[in-house]
């Protein structure tokens, strides 16, 4: 297990502590680098998920700043680039986190088990 980042939210804090709780063991703020094919030719694009879990579900939990236009659009792509790769993608807000951790912790373990 890697060892997270300075600098995490309460939010992802309290979800690395519920996931370590239930034996769910994440990477941590990993950039994904994929190649993507645009008008003028291939690019390398990354992303870098809050977490990773099975190397195929992207979980991100969102603050504040993913509230202003600028960086939905961003999450709205990056979630489209994850998808189109075979990720599966969960977003939950710092507040869903830290109230509502019993709805969290089985959303993240159907999409487990929806891998096998």
């Amino acid at each position: 297990m890697s060892l997270p980042p300075k600098g995490f939210t309460k939010g992802e804090l309290r979800l690395m502590t519920l996931l370590n709780k239930h034996r769910i063991f994440p990477i941590y703020n990993t950039p994904l680098k994929f190649h993507v094919v645009e008008d003028d030719g291939v690019k390398e694009r990354y992303v870098r998920p809050d977490f990773v879990v099975m190397e195929r579900i992207a979980i991100e939990v969102d603050g504040g700043v993913h509230e202003k236009a600028k960086q939905r659009q961003k999450d709205a792509e990056n979630t489209e680039l994850l998808k189109d790769n075979g990720f599966t993608v969960l977003r939950f807000s710092n507040t869903e986190v830290l109230n509502e951790e019993d709805n969290v912790i089985a959303a993240i373990q159907e999409a487990m088990r929806n891998l096998h």
